[in-house]
């Protein structure tokens, strides 16, 4: 098998490290790198002459006018740099000539990689870019090398990296680390979710529902709460308009007081990107990250948008209860068109008249929704653009969460009691691998709060009414009810889909465990570890505490290495010298002279003048030695004969 060359591993590497960047780079850009580096290995492999100064000339001037054209004003991106990055180590292989050259060209190909995590910083990307390291040092040795054997060249540049590793780990906790992320860059990769939006209509989370994409993860200091106490508030809607509800900025007003809170849950939340400014936490949040502020509707918003995965810890109280909101409030949770959903209107009425107080008429239409044959699907029929509310209640009377609650408020405006509409997520599914909650699209959710005379607002969740399972133990508890479904009618019991489960939920569990100590290592968490190590405040505060660690840690890791590569070791003997040494000895205990410096043709010939001795038998056995020691030969046969032939050595005396 033909070797490759020095220069054909360079182009080699440097394939490895774009790879990724066809993902996200524009598809030209890809072309022309990708072509020009097949080109060079055909070059090299047919035996080509290099081509000349103007002709990298001119590719040069065609890249940087294709970035300028492409980009425009936003040359100095990130994208525009990785492109003309990629697009200088495209044209670069052409003009490799000396071992100078070559190793500059590596050395370019790891600032490539590198760029590879302005873009992607999953687990994944982590593995893949391990790997390219250990490949690209396998090709800085085989630089080094005269003849490049593939296998053990990998092989001494993976024991490098893992001789390396532990060092790196300890300086990657230990040394001090500067304010921000491990990486500085926005996470705009095509894997962003968009989330809830800011306006409900019948119908506008179908698309959510039905969706497996994991919005956040919550991990909780203690036991998980249960999943009917798991209401994650993202957006409150007051304004009603057109048949849809939409936020309505509200004037800012004192925080709201708390009567009593109790079960106070601690907890992290890892939002992916949503682009959205929403940041989704357990009803009701008693505190607010740096980062965000609270709006009247006791949710909080980020003071820019989510474009990277973001972590915050809040403290929620499971079982809360406000005093009685601002009168603004109050006005704009009345709001109501009384020209629509006329049939509805006058339900209320008739209710009205025989329920003696507010309370009594929540229960009455709770207890309608529970009675009066209306189906939870997720594949409802349309309501139309007039009078929904009257088509759902009196003609479809199928639907999810967003029909009721929808329902539910109009219904409770339209008695006079001030309501408005909470978007966000209900449940989640643990993973036990990793003791954290996942939250999907397909939690999304929208409930109720009213507001009942001398109280705050109050959560009323019409779902429960009609869907107690989608509450108790979320989505997967509805697949005996929920009609149109195919992808809920899959057994979960069988045995495939459990071992896809528990593969899924190990590589996220792996993924969240990345992020969140290799990622989110920022400089808060590694000042609180250093608190916990007694070491001091911060990592400045203790850096020569921090220096000492390290350098003992370095030392002690070398000393170790240096034991286990200088420890003497028996010197290994292969089958046929363990039986040329028997024979010797077998010689040496008969009386017979054996000399160290002796090789055994001299040992042959002096032995054929000692009479004690059979000369054909020593000739034959010292022929075998050297046919099976130096000619190679390993046949098993010859090996037997030769064991034979030691044994029925015989000396007389």
């Amino acid at each position: 098998m033909r070797q490759p060359t020095h220069q054909q591993t360079v182009v080699c590497a440097l394939f490895l490290t774009y790879a990724p960047h066809m993902l996200w780079l524009p598809a030209w850009v890809s072309l022309f790198c990708l072509s020009l580096w097949s080109i060079r290995l055909l070059a090299e492999h047919k035996g080509w002459k290099p081509p000349g100064r103007l002709y990298l000339y001119a590719l040069t001037l065609l890249a940087l006018a294709g970035v300028l054209i492409f980009w425009g004003g936003n040359f100095y991106g990130r994208d525009a740099g990785t492109c003309l990055l990629a697009l200088m180590l495209a044209i670069k292989p052409f003009e490799m000539k000396t071992f100078r050259d070559q190793m500059i060209t590596l050395f370019l190909g790891l600032f490539l990689l590198f760029t590879v995590v302005l873009f992607a910083q999953n687990l994944l990307t982590g593995l893949y870019i391990f790997s390219c390291l250990i490949l690209i040092t396998a090709a800085f040795i085989s630089l080094n090398q005269s003849r490049f054997q593939v296998l053990p060249t990998i092989g001494r540049a993976f024991l490098l990296f893992v001789q390396g590793l532990p060092l790196a780990v300890v300086c990657f906790v230990l040394f001090p680390r500067l304010p921000g992320a491990l990486v500085g860059i926005q996470d705009e990769s095509p894997v962003n979710i968009s989330g809830l939006s800011q306006t409900l209509r019948p119908g506008s989370l179908s698309e959510l529902v039905q969706s497996e994409a994991i919005v956040f993860r919550a991990k909780f200091q203690g036991a998980l709460p249960e999943n009917k106490d798991l209401y994650w508030r993202a957006g409150v809607l007051w304004d009603y308009e057109d048949n849809a509800w939409s936020k309505t900025p509200i004037p800012a007003s004192s925080p709201p007081l708390f009567r009593y809170k109790r079960q106070q849950k601690q907890y992290t939340v890892t939002l992916m990107p949503t682009r959205q400014k929403m940041l989704p936490v357990l009803d009701l949040p008693l505190n607010v990250p740096d980062f965000a502020r609270m709006e009247p509707g006791l949710t909080l918003q980020a003071e820019r948008e989510i474009r990277k995965r973001t972590a915050y810890r809040i403290t929620s109280s499971l079982e809360a209860a406000l005093s009685p909101p601002h009168p603004d409030q109050i006005r704009q949770g009345l709001q109501l068109d009384k020209t629509t959903n006329l049939r509805t209107q006058k339900l209320i009425r008739s209710l009205s008249r025989e329920q003696d107080n507010p309370e009594a008429l929540v229960a009455r239409i709770l207890e309608l929704f529970r009675t009066g044959g209306f189906t939870y699907s997720l594949s409802p029929p349309p309501l139309g653009e007039a009078d929904p509310v009257d088509k759902f209640l009196f003609q479809t009377r199928t639907g999810y969460c967003a029909h009721f609650a929808q329902a539910f408020a109009w219904m409770m405006r339209s008695a006079r009691i001030p309501a408005r509409i909470v978007i966000g997520y209900q449940g989640g599914r643990p993973n036990p691998l990793g003791e954290y909650l996942m939250v999907r699209q397909k939690d999304a959710h929208a409930w109720v709060e009213i507001v009942l005379p001398g109280q705050g607002w109050t959560r009323i969740d019409p779902t429960r009414a009609v869907a107690p399972e989608r509450i108790e133990t979320g989505i997967q508890g509805l697949t005996t009810k929920i009609r149109d479904e195919p992808y809920l009618l899959i057994p979960q019991d069988h045995w495939l889909m459990q071992i896809g489960n528990q593969i899924r939920l190990g590589w996220d569990a792996l993924n969240y465990h990345w992020h969140s100590w290799v990622l989110d290592f920022t400089f808060s968490k590694q000042n609180r570890l250093f608190s916990r190590l007694h070491l001091g405040q911060s990592a400045w505060h203790s850096l020569r505490k921090v220096i000492l660690i390290t350098t003992a840690c370095f030392v002690l890791l070398s000393g170790i290495l240096a034991l286990i590569l200088l420890r003497p070791g028996k010197v290994r003997q292969d089958q046929v010298q363990k039986l040329y040494h028997r024979f010797l000895r077998k010689l040496s205990k008969s009386g017979v002279s054996v000399y160290p410096h002796e090789g055994p043709l001299d040992l042959s010939r002096r032995l054929s003048f000692d009479s004690r001795l059979t000369n054909s038998r020593v000739r034959e056995i010292t022929r075998l030695y050297i046919q099976l020691r130096y000619a190679g030969s390993r046949d098993k046969t010859l090996i037997r004969k030769f064991k034979k032939r030691i044994k029925q050595l015989r000396v007389q005396t």
